[in-house]
């Protein structure tokens, strides 16, 4: 899974930037348009998946894979230079409640930076509670 999303955000990076972006620019719900690209890479690549299942917490954005060695837990966020450090942390905070509701040891979170300023984290507090 992880490989498969590393060539996502090549692909993305290298091919569909500014599409991406103008996708991004047109619509009030970017961050679901976004998401709805990496979904449609995924099943391109085979990936069987359920889109939004609610529970408890919250829906988490993707389920793919579930019952196999390799599941995927993911969400979609997106970094416009108007969101600070808090909007990050708590999709931190939103992935790790995931991986422990569904008891999965690793969560996916896909981040769609549309500014300029890199983005910086401090591992540490992300996974402090």
């Amino acid at each position: 899974m992880l490989a498969l999303l590393r060539c996502y955000k090549h692909r993305s990076e290298w091919f569909n930037r500014e599409e991406l972006r103008n996708l991004a620019a047109k619509t009030r719900v970017a961050e679901r348009c976004l998401a709805l690209d990496l979904y449609r890479y995924l099943y391109d690549q085979g990936i069987d998946f359920h889109l939004e299942p609610s529970s408890m917490p919250g829906a988490i954005d993707l389920i793919a894979a579930q019952n196999t060695d390799d599941p995927l837990l993911l969400d979609v966020k997106i970094l416009d230079g108007k969101s600070d450090k808090s909007y990050i942390k708590q999709a931190f905070d939103q992935i790790h409640t995931y991986t422990q509701q569904y008891n999965e040891p690793f969560g996916y979170l896909a981040v769609y930076q549309d500014c300029t300023a890199p983005l910086k984290l401090d591992t540490i507090w992300a996974f402090a509670r």
